[in-house]
């Protein structure tokens, strides 16, 4: 099967050597592979008659290509280009090389040697000054490039197209060429250099020189009307993103779009071959498409990347998502302008071009969209649906996301999970909390997913299960989109389609009118949450224990922003939540003033430590103390679970302040990721003899890290047999967790959003990705992970994926069921004091970890030189806490 990306090349070389196209008429094919083939000369045969075999066996080429006899057209290429070799032939075995490159992406995806002999055509070109065979070679390396998102490298190429061309007409057409071509394929790979040039500006965010190149090279001609619909959709684009002009923006994309319907921009040959018409259209629209979901800030999914080059559907389905980019695009326009029922219209018309050709990942946008809009317009039952389609197609389809640019990677992820967000805010509104329960567990999923982006990262089957009324909801709206695509692909006699769509659409909206306000079936909610409620129950089984879940909530409005911090909270048997009035603003900037008071231990004053003391009483008011007045048995709690969300990630929950004393002197405190993935397995406490701890550290000096004095000292206290600086590697680190049951690492480490790094004995600052932790260090049966480094949970302040990130990556697929490790640059002599009291706690059996883990927080507390909460709240314990 053939990617979008293969589609656009294979389209294109076979437009290139296909006949009658009026652009490039091929009169000698040919085509060649890196490998030399032993030719086999016929005896007494003239020179003549060993070119025309050449030519014999490059003609039968395309035929063979086309029925897929792959094997054979590589052997008769060879051959050929074997013969053009020996008689010196060099333009001929150029033109094989570009015909060779095209087989080996076609029928192996072999993208080097498609790189490799279209290099060796270029040489062979230069050294006859083929100009067209150069043009061509240069614009199909571009295409690759640019299609592998090596915008640099695609910009070179085609500024040699570009120069080339620049040489005139006249004398390319009179270079010692074996095409046949004419003024109109010059203009055509003239307007087409341009226009991806143009793209390569757009993408690279220089939209001005992108807007100057589209104005001046597309659409000041009627010459060049086959890019006039990609055109305005950049333009649309431009007007969107650089000036911020909703209407003009808004104006482009409906020109792109009544371009498009009126199909005579591919009238840009004189040829009458539909054939060739049609492939042509392909290779258009299939080069467009990877751009244009890149504008829509989507990864192309497998559904839409597996296509046939020569599939009669690939036509309805470039132009179907093209169009249905379109119309997303408006509707975001009047969105934003607050006109929702034009947007619902808008967003309506794109799902059905969406589905004429399954593409999942556009659909789910759309769904979401549409939720946006119902939510706004306050059919919040209807909205639920939608959004939980939308979710459901999330989880369906993972991956891709690498294809996109940063910029719009973010934009993406802002927007999946959104839908996730809008959806737990609107079930709790509805008091349908075991629901909004499951879909925010399943959020943090997407989160890591989207982070750590690997294949391993993969949460497949946690789909949403429907109600009744909403499976009702989605039989009739399918009902609808099944009519709208009926009524989109008529063209003539269509009243009684419309009239019938509109009865349909009468009955659909008297029924939703109908359902707004009636309760939804408690057995279908159980239904829901039956799975994650176990493992939830599981958490809190033990007395005493509160699961306390948050979640910031923003609503994409126009104009107005909609700020709501939920807390959900889970006891043994009850499930709730409170809404508490604080704007994700003002609880980031809270955070962030809570950290930098507790980093702020040196010369540490009771003026600073009181505005500790104040601040930590604002987040404690807002996420504990509601809770603590709502639980019934409030003299009971002993323990709070935490899962926290965004910036709250960042705050060691331990040294909230109740206005008399730390939440760590009132309860254990220990935090989860998510509650599905939670080990609640009640095996017996960890004893840490010194024989089950692998333990590690570097104290010496190295470039940039300054030396640990202390590791040393604490290594040897909680392992018998620890390996410190030059015996510390990444072999001896897999040899020792596979017989241990503790892993300790004492050593200088940063995870940041930009870069992971942990560094090994002897200097080596291996890179120590999210990904990686688990390749490196495989089958993992841990039952803790210690990270007693610098920096090992957080890097620079942002949304706090990071820190979930981290914990996960040791803990997924079977690895350690809890990760203790540290928010912030911990202090070498107090970490190490800090740990073997921890052992020292865990060694008696008597202790779990959450437990060992306060003992020493209190101990420290306590202490004259370590009282502040810089020096004992920072490590946070996220697993199994038992």
């Amino acid at each position: 099967m053939l990617t979008c990306r293969r589609i656009v090349q294979v389209s294109l070389l076979t437009c290139l050597f296909s006949c009658s196209t009026g652009i490039i008429k091929n009169d000698r094919s040919g085509s060649s592979v890196t490998n030399l083939w032993k030719v086999e000369l016929v005896i007494g045969e003239t020179a003549d008659e060993t070119l025309a075999r050449a030519q014999t066996l490059t003609d039968s080429t395309l035929e063979l290509m086309k029925s897929k006899k792959y094997s054979e057209a590589f052997n008769n290429l060879n051959q050929a280009r074997g013969i053009y070799r020996q008689l010196g032939r060099k333009n001929e075995e150029g033109f094989v090389r570009v015909q060779i490159s095209f087989l080996s992406l076609l029928s192996r995806n072999d993208s080097n040697a498609y790189v490799q002999n279209l290099e060796q055509a270029k040489e062979l070109f230069k050294e006859t000054n083929n100009l067209v065979g150069l043009s061509i070679s240069h614009y199909q390396l571009g295409l690759h490039f640019c299609f592998n998102e090596k915008i640099l490298e695609c910009r070179n190429e085609f500024d040699s197209v570009e120069a080339i061309l620049k040489l005139g007409e006249d004398r390319i057409l009179k270079s010692d060429s074996i095409f046949n071509i004419s003024s109109k394929g010059i203009s055509f790979m003239r307007s087409f250099t341009e226009m991806v040039n143009a793209g390569t500006y757009y993408q690279m965010g220089d939209y001005k020189s992108a807007e100057n190149m589209v104005k001046k090279i597309v659409l000041s001609t009627n010459e060049n009307r086959f890019a006039t619909p990609y055109a305005y959709f950049m333009m649309g684009g431009i007007y969107k993103k650089y000036y911020k002009d909703s209407l003009i923006s808004r104006n482009y994309y409906e020109k792109s779009l009544a371009s498009l319907q009126a199909g005579d921009f591919f009238e840009f040959s004189d040829s009458s071959d539909e054939q060739a018409k049609s492939m042509m259209q392909k290779l258009l629209l299939s080069t467009l498409l990877p751009e244009i979901q890149k504008e829509l800030g989507m990864p192309i999914s497998a559904s839409s990347q597996e296509k046939s080059a020569n599939s009669e559907s690939d036509f309805l389905l470039s132009s179907s998502m093209f169009k249905a980019g379109i119309l997303n695009s408006i509707g975001d326009s009047y969105f934003n302008e607050g006109n929702y029922s034009a947007a619902l219209e808008n967003y309506e018309k794109a799902l059905v071009n969406t589905r004429l050709v399954s593409s999942k990942g556009l659909e789910r946008t759309i769904l979401g969209s549409i939720g946006d809009v119902l939510r706004i317009q306050n059919k919040t039952e209807v909205a639920i649906t939608f959004y939980k389609q939308s979710i459901n197609l999330i989880e369906e389809v993972r991956g891709g996301l690498k294809t996109l640019p940063k910029e719009q990677q973010r934009k993406y992820v802002e927007s999946v999970e959104n839908n996730y967000r809008n959806l737990v805010n609107l079930l709790l509104s509805k008091s349908r909390v075991l629901e909004a329960q499951v879909v925010l567990d399943l959020l943090k999923g997407e989160e890591l997913f989207n982070y750590i982006q690997d294949s391993r990262s993969t949460f497949n089957g946690e789909k949403l299960i429907y109600t009744s009324t909403e499976q009702e909801i989605i039989s009739r709206y399918k009902s609808l989109v099944e009519f709208g695509k009926e009524v989109s692909s008529c063209k003539k006699d269509c009243t009684n389609l419309n009239d019938m769509a509109s009865r349909i659409r009468a009955e659909y909206d008297n029924y939703i009118k109908s359902i707004e306000n009636q309760s939804v079936s408690q057995t279908d909610i159980k239904k829901e949450a039956e799975g994650l409620i176990g493992n939830a129950r599981a958490i809190v089984e033990k007395p005493g224990t509160v699961l306390i879940q948050t979640l910031s909530y923003k609503a994409r409005n126009a104009g107005n922003i909609e700020d709501e911090l939920w807390i959900l909270w889970t006891s043994k048997g009850i499930v709730n939540r409170i809404k508490v009035s604080v704007t994700e603003e003002e609880l980031s900037r809270t955070v962030r003033e809570f950290r930098e008071l507790l980093l702020k231990r040196e010369n540490s004053n009771s003026q600073d430590l009181q505005s500790l003391h104040t601040v930590g009483k604002k987040i404690y008011d807002w996420i504990v103390k509601p809770v603590e007045l709502a639980v019934q048995d409030k003299q009971g709690i002993n323990h709070i679970v935490f899962s926290l969300d965004r910036s709250l990630r960042y705050v060691p929950m331990s040294a909230l302040y109740d206005g008399e004393q730390y939440l760590v002197q009132k309860y254990n405190v220990s935090n989860i990721i998510r509650a599905s993935e939670t080990d609640v397995t009640r095996e017996r406490r960890i004893i840490a003899d010194k024989n089950n701890v692998a333990a590690f550290g570097v104290s010496e000096r190295y470039l940039q890290y300054s030396s640990l004095p202390h590791v040393e000292e604490e290594v040897k206290d909680i392992s018998s047999e620890p390996l410190l600086n030059s015996r510390f590697t990444m072999s001896a680190l897999r040899d020792k967790i596979s017989s241990n049951s503790i892993l300790h690492l004492a050593t200088h480490g940063k995870f940041t959003p930009q870069k992971s790094s942990l560094l090994l004995g002897g200097g080596d600052p291996r890179e120590v990705t999210n990904e990686n932790i688990s390749s490196q260090l495989p089958d993992r049966n841990l039952n803790l992970v210690v990270l007693s480094a610098c920096e090992t949970a957080v890097g620079d302040i942002g949304n706090g994926i990071e820190v979930s990130a981290l914990n996960y990556s040791f803990m997924r697929n079977g690895g350690a069921k809890s990760v203790l490790a540290s928010l912030w640059q911990v202090n070498d002599g107090s970490t190490s004091d800090f740990m073997r009291k921890f052992y020292t706690n865990l060694r008696t059996g008597e202790n779990s970890r959450v437990e060992a883990l306060r003992k020493v927080q209190l101990d420290f507390l306590q202490s004259q030189e370590f009282s502040h909460p810089y020096y004992w709240s920072g490590f946070t314990l996220t697993g199994n806490s038992n």
